[in-house]
């Protein structure tokens, strides 16, 4: 069973490199894929489709990081909540901070692509 098969993810990263290595993951996965270059994107995407499962996002990044993104979040209504991963090089904000304020996983960097992809998997079926 392919947990990924037609799920709408939301990849938030400013490292062009990285998002795209990320996103051809989760494509390769038959997921539905977005993404956005900083939080104000995403903010932006997310009011646009206001449809995804799952949202990727770093934390450090110039336009809108992943603090502000969770915090904006917590103030949006779904219909269902997307589970949300952060990822994290350097953040000023511990982990236990970060699932506080709403991540459902925080990844540290560097990271391997199947360990993601597993996170993602084993958050969206304990979702079911």
């Amino acid at each position: 069973m392919n947990v990924l098969k037609d799920k709408r993810i939301l990849i938030v990263e400013d490292d062009e490199i990285l998002r795209e290595v990320i996103s051809e993951e989760f494509l390769n996965c038959e997921s539905h894929v977005t993404v956005a270059h900083g939080g104000h994107h995403a903010l932006q995407k997310i009011k646009e489709e206001n449809l995804f499962d799952l949202i990727v996002t770093d934390v450090q990044m110039p336009d809108g990081d992943g603090v502000y993104l969770l915090d904006h979040l917590q103030t949006m209504t779904f219909s269902q909540r997307p589970t949300i991963i952060m990822v994290s090089g350097y953040s000023d904000l511990p982990k236990e901070d970060l699932i506080k304020k709403g991540a459902d996983a925080v990844l540290p960097k560097p990271f391997e692509l199947n360990e993601l992809i597993d996170a993602t998997k084993h958050l969206l079926l304990k979702k079911r």
